[in-house]
């Protein structure tokens, strides 16, 4: 049977799973003390909301990702006992599908480091946008074994581990500047996203977050996790387009006498604020669309392509190329 990327993103890793839990992974201590922990009252969100409300929707170029061919994972079952085993159930269950997505449009590959903290090696994995020999961080993930603690989330009270665990996680988004960051323990995947207008605001105590937890059993309420996985994904990339591939500055066609916009680090968009009231689209009607023969975004105006020299406006630049 053929399948696409989208008819997998739907479906949950049905292979056998059997978990043999005895002591959980304890979070990575961290010497570096300008990291804090997240506390609650930063939290914007959890599993009980709609993760549509903190991120981006989709464009047109999720469609043309999601059509590609895919594969589901082969038959088998699964033992989970160590971090280890964790990293490698996600990756043949859920991001290698996912990544079928990401061969081209743009490409984004996936790579394993391992360093010393205190006397532990610790693993984690960078999902990055590779383009013209530059890598560029779009999501930065932790493997931990038997750690997350969701009802400690959900009631809005993190005992001690799990504020290590989110200092853990703050410090890996601050090291990368990549404000998407998760943690899959074998049974959960914690997402977080540091709402932070400039990296540098990635590690003020202040930030605020976005907090989503999948589980790996559906459970017939949350987003299947490779869906999930997706649109965190994309929400980097997103990001990473519109503060690396972005023309500058914001042409004064588009501007149109307004205050220059300001970039949202954390979501690549511009945000327009005017006589006091933030706008995160145009307010007189300009739109950005994007084209998918090549990944760039353009201007448009009355949803016709806005030409003021004769050509199309172009808002960033070209990633890939369909046609060539």
């Amino acid at each position: 049977m053929a399948y696409t990327v989208r008819d997998l993103l739907y479906e949950h890793p049905c292979n056998p799973v059997q978990t043999t839990w005895c002591q959980p992974d304890a979070p990575t201590s961290s010497k570096k003390a300008s990291t804090c922990p997240c506390t609650l009252d930063q939290v914007r969100s959890t599993v009980v909301t709609d993760p549509d409300r903190a991120l981006l929707p989709e464009c047109p170029d999720d469609s043309l990702r999601c059509a590609q061919p895919a594969f589901p994972p082969n038959n088998r079952i699964w033992r989970l006992e160590t971090a280890g085993d964790c990293a490698d159930w996600f990756k043949a269950e859920v991001s290698n599908v996912v990544l079928a997505a990401w061969t081209g449009f743009p490409t984004v590959t996936e790579a394993s480091y391992t360093e010393l903290s205190s006397h532990t090696p610790t693993s984690h994995t960078a999902y990055e946008l590779d383009y013209q020999n530059q890598r560029f961080p779009l999501v930065i993930g932790l493997w931990r074994r038997n750690i997350i603690r969701q009802d400690e989330w959900i009631r809005g009270s993190l005992g001690n581990a799990q504020l290590k665990l989110t200092k853990e996680l703050r410090v890996y988004a601050n090291k990368y500047k990549c404000p998407q960051v998760f943690c899959f323990d074998g049974e959960w995947l914690l997402l977080l996203q540091f709402r932070a207008g400039a990296p540098e605001m990635i590690k003020d105590e202040n930030c605020k977050i976005d907090c989503w937890l999948i589980p790996r059993v559906n459970d017939g309420r949350s987003w299947p996790l490779r869906y999930a996985f997706y649109r965190f994904l994309a929400q980097g990339f997103r990001r990473c387009q519109g503060v690396h591939f972005r023309y500058h500055p914001i042409p004064h066609e588009v501007g149109k006498l307004l205050p220059d916009p300001e970039l949202e680090y954390f979501s690549g968009r511009l945000v327009w604020k005017v006589k006091g009231v933030e706008y995160d689209e145009h307010p007189i009607q300009f739109r950005r669309e994007i084209d998918t023969t090549c990944g760039a975004f353009y201007w448009t105006h009355e949803a016709q392509s806005f030409l003021p020299v004769g050509s199309v406006l172009w808002d960033t630049m070209p990633l890939w190329d369909t046609e060539g």
